[in-house]
């Protein structure tokens, strides 16, 4: 679908014949809430549909500060002007190979008193990847960003919401949820319960997740299948 599309079905749904109650500002808002709050869903069940990925450098460092303005890559902080798509959830940190291709993975710790004890680890503290120890290497950073405005650059997760012809993603049999959570959001606004739906909320949601677990079960079966030798079942 495309962001018209979407945002007809959005004032079907809503049925206010005031136009002037929820301006074409106030429907773009919503929107790009709601595609928020679905990237989110979608996320918890497939993280890698919405990814973006950096490479840093590390030399000679035990830490590398997402925040700092002399790092050439930074996802975190007050700064509106990031170099990159701002970090929302971290999916997986990797060495990379000298010809770009990612090597080992490194294991995420929870806390500051196991880096001691785990090489080829990180810790996120913060706004920090910390090291166990002084460490080179160039790192493949794969993290869940938050839309940004300013274009659908590739890993922003951008929708122009306020031009019609916008295209969305390539989940367009349940861009419905999008408009129904743009919908809630009215119905918080307008004060008022939307028993019928929120019960169709419900089931869109899962309804979408569902499918992603079922095709993400195939894909996993097909690739094992392909590494056994036998056939896809």
């Amino acid at each position: 679908m495309i962001v018209s599309e979407v945002t007809t079905m959005f004032r079907q749904y809503i049925d206010e014949p005031d136009q002037t109650f929820v301006t074409d500002a106030m429907v773009t808002t919503m929107l790009a809430q709601a595609y928020r709050e679905f990237q989110w869903i979608v996320s918890q069940v497939d993280e890698n549909i919405y990814t973006a990925s950096v490479d840093i450098t590390v030399t000679s460092a035990s830490s590398y500060d997402l925040t700092l303005a002399a790092n050439p890559v930074r996802i975190f902080g007050l700064d509106a002007n990031l170099t990159h798509p701002r970090f929302r959830k971290l999916i997986s940190l990797f060495t990379v190979n000298s010809d770009g291709t990612a090597h080992q993975p490194l294991m995420p710790l929870t806390s500051q008193e196991s880096l001691s004890v785990a090489s080829d680890s990180f810790l996120l503290d913060g706004t920090t990847l910390r090291f166990p120890s002084s460490y080179s290497a160039s790192l493949r950073l794969k993290y869940f960003p938050e839309p940004i405005a300013g274009g659908g650059a590739p890993g922003s997760g951008y929708v122009d919401w306020a031009t019609g012809a916008s295209f969305i993603d390539n989940l367009s049999m349940y861009h419905d949820l999008i408009a129904l959570l743009a919908a809630k959001q009215y119905a918080i606004l307008d004060g008022a319960f939307n028993e019928p739906l929120m019960a169709q909320l419900q089931q869109r949601t899962a309804s979408l997740t569902e499918y992603l677990n079922t095709r993400n079960y195939a894909g996993a079966q097909y690739v094992s299948s392909v590494r056994t030798g036998h056939g896809f079942y």
